[in-house]
């Protein structure tokens, strides 16, 4: 029997605050209004991305990174950057507040996307192959030429739809 629990977004804060699970399996659903370039803006006007990935909540990065170094036979004195340029606070492994705007962001290993949907203004489905040449570039920040296997992002809080773990389904609203 599927387990859903419907809560709303500070009572995901909280329970993100007090994290006591460690390094979890996950799923979440989010929806976000991804960049995109002119001919994009043009061509679809805004335009909604729905994701539903598979990720890991509750691990520490560095530790990640250097476990991974230590594989690989290099050094593991890697320290992360700070987070935004300086404008992010950690508030734990799970969640970052970005200082300048106050928004609460959810911390992540990411693992895999199960679907990803791409929907304009009127909420009509696009070719995932025709918006992806819309998008725009990100950029990636590698320390060196390492390369690591491990994809930490960050989400804000507002953005998530469902989350999922512990086989428990979270629906935020």
């Amino acid at each position: 029997m599927k387990t859903i629990k419907k809560i709303s977004k500070d009572q995901l804060v909280d329970m993100l605050m007090n994290w006591k699970f460690g390094a979890q399996p996950a799923s979440i659903q989010y929806l976000t209004t991804p960049e995109i370039n002119k001919f994009g803006l043009e061509k679809y006007g805004i335009v909604f991305k729905l994701a539903s990935i598979g990720c890991m909540l509750g691990y520490i990065y560095s530790n990640s990174i250097n476990n991974e170094l230590k594989k690989q036979k290099i050094d593991q004195n890697f320290l992360s950057l700070p987070l935004w340029k300086g404008q992010g606070q950690r508030l734990n492994p799970l969640l970052a507040k970005h200082i300048s705007n106050g928004k609460l962001y959810i911390s992540y290993k990411y693992q895999q996307t199960f679907k990803s949907y791409y929907f304009d203004q009127n909420l009509n489905r696009l070719n995932e192959n025709d918006i992806k040449l819309c998008l725009k570039n990100s950029k990636s920040n590698n320390n060196n030429n390492f390369k690591p296997v491990i994809e930490h992002r960050e989400l804000s809080i507002d953005n998530i739809k469902k989350m999922k773990f512990k086989k428990i389904t979270y629906i935020i609203g």
